[in-house]
């Protein structure tokens, strides 16, 4: 969807609020095809906003080209894309939400992930002709693919420009803090609630943990285990989720309350399948429930009352949902 300049701050309101509408749901035979998607969606529907397409050169009647000539729009500049998640189907309200006009005709969602500014040769062909279509008729969804060529579209690069353009932790994608390539991809094993997502929603999920790694751990290249309390490289700490990301919501996931390092030695591992929870008062405790052998057991006593390093209050609600879910 292509979403004008002169409604910046509606997409302001829509991203704060994770909806987004218009006006005509059937502009024409591409339109209608993508409202009868967005009325019964067959499998995970992401949406991606498009904004300030600009071509390489000067074209007389922009946005307006030739029917079938997408050269311009393969080599434009794309200023800014961002992906959501799309969590219903659509449906039709006049309760106001943005200050110019009702755009009655909605949708829900969330995972809202800003990928930054691409030039046309990094979008798929078919991705840049629905955002064509798209612009010609007033922003309105038009089906179209994942609009990055491969999963390796987004680089380091692209990224550190994000940061430098002033991406905030909320608003952007963040690297890993321990230096170039070093690990700057997340294991899909080390991400929760992965199980069956298609690539997109696999970007979607690494930017939001790396957003969060830069958030906790900043520019640090050593971090303390939470539960063990060992220093250790950040490359061998996973900033984990208290409350599993395939059980929280949006707000829940990228909450900082909601997370922890956990080495990846074992203490990870250990909290995640409930051989470990941490109590009211901050104290690491083994599980009595949990079936071990001999020498897990022993492991877990060695940790066991330990007090969780960092510890803080507000993290006391997401653990006490990781001790019933394992009681």
């Amino acid at each position: 969807m292509y979403v004008g300049s002169d409604a910046k701050r509606n997409f302001e309101i829509g991203m704060n609020g994770l909806i987004w509408g218009w006006k005509n749901p059937r502009y024409g035979p591409l339109a209608s095809a993508a409202t009868d998607w967005l009325e019964n969606p067959s499998q995970p529907t992401y949406l991606a906003f498009v904004q300030a397409v600009s071509p390489a050169t000067p074209i007389r009647g922009w946005p307006r080209t030739a029917d079938g000539n997408l050269e311009p729009w393969q080599t434009a500049t794309y200023g800014a894309i961002t992906i959501a998640r799309v969590t219903g189907t659509m449906f039709r309200a006049v309760t106001p939400v943005w200050p110019d006009a009702p755009y009655e005709f909605r949708i829900r969602f969330d995972s809202v992930v800003p990928l930054g500014g691409f030039n046309g040769s990094r979008l798929r062909p078919e991705a840049v002709a629905a955002i064509r279509d798209s612009t010609l008729r007033r922003g309105v969804p038009i089906l179209g693919p994942e609009p990055l060529v491969d999963d390796d579209a987004l680089t380091e690069r692209d990224v550190a420009e994000m940061l430098r353009a002033g991406a905030s932790a909320e608003a952007g994608a963040i690297l890993d803090a321990d230096g170039p390539n070093v690990g700057f991809e997340i294991p899909d094993r080390l991400l929760d609630g992965l199980d069956n997502l298609d690539g997109l929603a696999r970007t979607v999920v690494r930017l939001e943990q790396r957003r969060l790694r830069r958030s906790r751990f900043g520019p640090r290249v050593r971090i303390t285990c939470a539960i063990c309390g060992r220093l250790l490289p950040v490359a061998l700490v996973r900033l984990a989720h208290i409350k599993r990301r395939a059980e929280a919501d949006r707000n829940e996931r990228l909450q900082l309350a909601n997370t922890m390092p956990a080495c990846t030695l074992g203490c990870d591992e250990l909290f995640e399948r409930g051989y470990l929870t941490v109590s009211a008062s901050g104290i690491v405790t083994g599980n009595p429930r949990k079936q071990a052998t001999d020498d897990l057991r022993r492991v877990v006593k060695d940790l066991t009352g330990r007090h969780l390093h960092g510890y803080q209050p507000d993290q006391e609600p997401f653990f006490a949902w990781h001790r019933t879910r394992h009681q």
